[in-house]
């Protein structure tokens, strides 16, 4: 790949980082402090329409096939010449510890809780596919289960929602820094 190649595939992850970052879910988040409640009274959590239309698009940036993949972006990136790659680094790491980090489900004392411990980035593809149809009995159980009581279904829905959009704000920071380089 050129030079002219990577510069053209960073524009694009930055075009569409920005038009991420855009979206109602993530400006809702940035302006406002949310409450998930069990009972759902106190509930000040993006709609569900926001969260379906912002998910849609965060998925190129964790979906390896995708040019704009954030892995595929760091394959670019290491190959760049003139790139810092200690800052780079930094913000990759970053994003990968977050995506593994692990979630509050199977740690916390719930009653019924048996669930084992998931990272964020398993929660996210648990919510965000374990009740489709096409998906095997295994993804569809642990979707069950982690909907199974008021309380971890709070909590579930609280660290799918967090996880989006501090997903989204380190990809807004791998933008900025694609968006110096090139």
């Amino acid at each position: 790949m050129t030079i002219d190649e990577k510069k053209e595939e960073l524009t694009l992850f930055v075009t569409e980082a920005k038009r991420l970052t855009s979206k109602p879910f993530f400006t809702y988040l940035k302006d406002n402090d949310v409450c998930i409640s069990p009972n759902n009274e106190l509930d000040t959590s993006p709609t569900d329409d926001q969260i379906d239309v912002y998910v849609l698009h965060f998925r190129k940036f964790i979906q390896k096939n995708d040019r704009v993949c954030v892995q595929n972006v760091n394959k670019i990136i290491l190959s760049m010449p003139s790139a810092n790659l200690s800052e780079w680094a930094k913000i990759y790491s970053e994003f990968n510890n977050y995506c593994n980090r692990e979630s509050l489900i199977g740690r916390v004392s719930i009653a019924g809780n048996d669930s084992l411990t998931y990272s964020l980035k398993s929660l996210f593809d648990t919510r965000t596919y374990g009740d489709l149809s096409h998906l095997n009995k295994e993804k569809r159980e642990k979707h069950k289960d982690l909907s199974s009581n008021v309380t971890k279904e709070a909590i579930y829905r609280h660290e799918f929602i967090s996880f989006l959009h501090e997903s989204g704000e380190l990809i807004e920071e791998m933008a900025n820094f694609c968006e110096a380089l090139i």
